[in-house]
Order: C-alpha cells, then sequence, then structure tokens
C-alpha cells in the first residue's frame, strides 16, 4: 500500500460494537479494525469505487463493490467484520457503477449508475433492496429494482440514499457547473417513491457534495451540503457556505430552514472533497458534526464543525436538552429550558465578544436581536459543569 493515494474511506460500526474502516487505496480495498488495528486486505478483486454497511445486528459487513475496468458491481459479506469474506456473495449487475448503500434494521438499500453510458455521470440511477436473514446472509428481494432517477440529459454526478424504518430518503444533484439538490422518498420501504422535489439550489445558488446521515436519537435525517451563491460583491461565509438541515421521519419531505455551519468562506479546492457527516448520541446532544476541506491560505485545510455539542463531565438525556428558536431569527429568539438544567445563557458573535448574559431564572426565556445585524452568532448555555453551544443565524 505504500504510497498509494486513498481514494475514499468509510468509517463503520457493527452491531456488536467493532470499529472498522474501510478504505481504497490504488484499486485496492483494505479493512482496518481501529482498537486493535489489524488490517486485512481484500483480495477478491480489484476496484474503481465501492461503498459498505454494517450491521447492526451482528459483526458483519456488507461491501458493494464496482470492479476495476468492467463496469460490475459484486457484493460480498463478511460475518467478522472484513477479517474473512464469505456469506452470500453475488454478482449485482455488469452494467453498473458507482454502488452506495444504506442500512437500518434487517434492510440494506442500495443505488448505482446503470446501464452505464460514456458519460458516466448522465446514466439512469437504479435502486434496489436486499432483507438480512443472518449473520452475513443478504437475500435478494424479486421485482425490487427500479430505475429512480432517469433523465440522461443532464449530469448528476453525486448521490445518496439514507434508510431508516419505512422512509428511505434518496438525494441527488442535477447539473455541471451549476447544479441542485433534488430527492425522492420512499414511506414503505423502497417498494415505490414519491415524485421528486426540488431541496435546495437556484439558477444563482448553486448546490453540490451532499451528505447525510439519519440520526435514531433524534428521529431525523440530518443533511449536509455546499452551497455556491454568484453575487457580484466578494464572497463571504453567506455566499460560500456549507449547510446544515433536518428532517424528521414524521415528515420527511419537510426540511428546516439551512443552517449555515461555516465562519470563513469555503473555496473548494479544485480536487472533489466532499463533506463528511456523522451524527451525535443523545448523550453529545444528538447534534451532528461535519469535517469539510477548503482552501486556506497554504493550500487545502481541513475544517469540522458541530450542532448541539454538550461539552462537560455530565450526558445529558435526551428529554433534558434546550431548544431555542426560530432559527434563522428576525426578532425575537426563544430558549425553551425544558427541565431547568442550564443556569445562564451568553451569546457571542464570531469574533468571540459576548453580547448578551443573562439568568435563565425560568423554564423560557427570549433575547431581542432585532438590532443585531444578519450574520452568524453562537448560544453558549451554562451549567455547572457542562455547556451546550448553539449556532444562531440572524437574518
Amino acid at each position: 500500500m505504500s504510497g498509494q493515494v486513498v481514494k475514499k474511506s468509510k468509517l463503520l460500526v457493527t452491531g456488536t460494537g467493532t470499529v472498522v474502516c474501510v478504505f481504497l487505496a490504488g484499486n485496492n480495498i483494505f479493512t482496518l479494525d481501529v482498537m486493535s488495528g489489524t488490517q486485512t486486505a481484500f483480495t477478491l478483486l480489484t476496484a474503481d469505487d465501492f461503498d459498505a454497511v454494517a450491521s447492526p445486528n451482528s459483526n458483519s459487513i456488507y461491501l458493494f463493490v464496482d470492479e476495476d475496468g468492467t463496469n460490475t458491481i459484486r457484493r460480498y459479506s463478511s460475518g467478522d467484520a472484513g477479517i474473512t469474506w464469505g456469506g452470500s456473495s453475488a454478482l449485482v449487475t455488469s452494467g453498473g457503477a458507482k454502488p452506495m448503500v444504506s442500512m437500518a434494521g434487517t434492510r440494506l438499500v442500495l443505488t448505482y449508475y446503470g446501464p452505464v453510458l460514456a458519460d458516466t455521470a448522465t446514466s439512469v440511477i437504479r435502486t434496489a433492496y436486499y432483507n438480512e436473514t443472518g449473520v452475513a446472509t443478504l437475500t435478494s428481494v424479486g421485482g425490487s429494482f427500479q430505475d429512480i432517477v432517469t433523465n440522461t440529459s443532464v449530469r448528476k454526478k453525486s448521490f445518496k440514499p439514507v434508510y431508516n424504518g419505512n422512509v428511505i430518503w434518496f438525494f441527488w444533484t442535477e447539473g455541471d457547473l451549476t447544479s441542485v439538490l433534488k430527492c425522492r422518498i420512499s414511506t414503505n420501504g423502497g417498494d415505490n417513491y414519491g415524485p421528486e422535489f426540488l431541496v435546495a439550489g437556484t439558477p444563482t445558488l448553486s448546490v453540490s457534495y451532499p451528505d447525510a446521515a439519519f440520526n435514531p436519537n433524534t428521529g431525523e435525517v440530518q443533511l449536509c451540503y455546499h452551497a455556491d451563491s454568484s453575487q457580484a460583491a466578494p464572497p463571504d461565509p453567506h455566499t460560500e457556505s456549507i449547510v446544515f438541515r433536518t428532517a424528521a421521519s414524521a415528515a420527511p419531505s419537510n426540511f428546516s430552514s439551512p443552517l449555515i455551519i461555516n465562519d470563513y468562506i469555503t473555496e473548494v479546492p479544485s480536487v472533489e472533497y466532499y463533506p463528511a457527516l456523522g451524527s451525535f448520541p443523545s448523550a453529545a446532544g444528538g447534534g451532528a458534526g461535519i469535517f469539510w476541506v477548503q482552501n486556506g491560505n497554504s493550500g487545502p485545510a481541513l475544517f469540522f464543525d458541530a450542532s448541539n455539542l454538550v461539552l462537560g463531565v455530565n450526558n445529558l438525556s435526551d428529554n433534558s436538552r434546550v431548544t431555542s428558536y426560530p432559527n434563522p431569527v428576525k426578532d425575537f429568539l426563544y430558549i425553551d429550558n425544558k427541565e431547568m438544567k442550564f443556569q445562564t445563557a451568553e451569546l457571542y458573535d464570531l469574533n468571540s465578544r459576548k453580547l448578551k448574559s443573562f439568568e435563565l431564572a425560568k423554564k423560557s426565556a427570549s433575547i431581542d436581536m432585532s438590532d443585531f445585524t444578519a450574520g452568524l452568532y453562537v448560544l453558549r448555555l451554562i451549567d455547572k459543569d457542562q455547556s451546550l453551544i448553539k449556532k444562531i443565524v440572524k437574518e
């Protein structure tokens, strides 16, 4: 592996708690047990691309491989977190590329390009699902393969399925130099999908590089993407931004207002670096953390930010998290301190200047932000041994 570029990596946690990094170095796939440091080469074939999921029910991993140079997708199963590969392995298609998978419960959802056209990104996108019927065992469901995006006149450079319960969100981008983000939703586990709808993007706002995950602690899909607004004025963090949004399973097409999480201009490097989103457990606030790459003073730099991340020695139950709304806010920001877990609230600007500070003597409070300049602010809620950070957008 020495000297090879790692093209892709994915971190998985199996149902038994094994943490595994699956990565593609050159055209070779490897697994790394993060806790033990054991690295294992996948030797059954070389790959152009891959995706993988961990079973929530066992120590199994399911690997879908885009075979090197053939536009063939094959699937493999491991019952010991990627050390050996056996179980149910099979050909998926001899005319497909870029497999993307999501799993919850005993169902795995697959999406991919197929059949593959000369310009791969213009290909139809297909979907299917499998049921896990045993350890390291997937069973194909007859009739589940179907076309989900059929427009071959536009480029669809990135796509992502997210599955939980019976709800599947399928996100994809359309366009090249300027692109929009669209979605189709299934509420019956992938048997059929509703009509496509626009999530984000306009002729003057290009959306790209989406990532999404379901957070079982909050019961919502969490979505991030890069947004680039065309404007005559110099760019700022609101015109070149990383955006975070959510939608609940009960109302899967109702996405929250865009929340800009970056403090600096997100000029995307020439190499396609995708933002990566991870969900936090309820004890850590139930929010999300996002990594992204942008150009710094000396080249590409890695940035990280988090929403609703609880810091401190005590963990909070999900019911004890405070609510602040609306966000974005025009006039008053309301704080619902449900169980009086926090005693003090502080509001800061991005230069770390404290603008307001007051005691939370009641279960509800409000901050008048009507005279504040539009932009990003930080709300800090404090107890004696813990604090909760929330980012607030002022319109």
